[in-house]
C-alpha cells in the first residue's frame, strides 16, 4: 500500500493551521529525515526563522520526488491516514526568535531539537 506518514507544521502556536507534508513513500526513513533537517537548521541558525525553515524542512522531505507527479503532497489542515504516526513541528505563537517544538505523538524530541 506504500510507506505513508505526514509531518505537521505550525508556524504560530499548537492551536494554528498546519501546513501538511504528505509522503507516500519513504515513511519509515521520515524521522532522521526531519531530524538530519533540524540539526542542519541549527547549525545554520535559521532553526529560530519560521519561514526559512519551513522551507527547508518542505525541501528535504521531497527532494527524492522533486521531479515527479506522484510521492507526496501538500495540504492545509488536512488528515490522512498513514501507517506511522504523525510528526508534529510547532513553533510559538506570535514568537520570531524562538525554536519549535518537534514531536511524534507526545514524544518531544528534546535531544534532537538541542543538537
Amino acid at each position: 500500500m506504500g510507506d505513508r506518514r505526514q509531518v505537521h507544521i505550525r508556524q504560530e502556536g499548537p492551536e494554528s493551521t498546519a501546513l501538511v507534508l504528505y509522503t507516500h513513500w519513504g515513511g519509515s526513513e521520515l524521522e532522521e529525515v526531519i531530524a538530519t533537517a533540524v540539526a542542519d537548521l541549527r547549525s545554520a541558525g535559521r532553526l529560530d526563522d519560521k519561514l526559512y525553515a519551513t522551507r527547508f524542512i518542505v525541501d528535504q522531505m521531497f527532494k527524492d520526488c522533486r521531479d515527479s507527479v506522484r510521492g507526496g503532497g501538500i495540504g492545509v489542515g488536512i488528515e490522512m491516514e498513514t501507517e506511522y504516526d504523525d510528526i508534529f513541528i510547532t513553533w510559538p505563537a506570535d514568537e520570531w526568535s524562538a525554536v519549535p517544538e518537534v514531536r511524534t505523538g507526545s514524544t518531544v524530541w528534546g535531544s534532537v531539537v538541542a543538537v
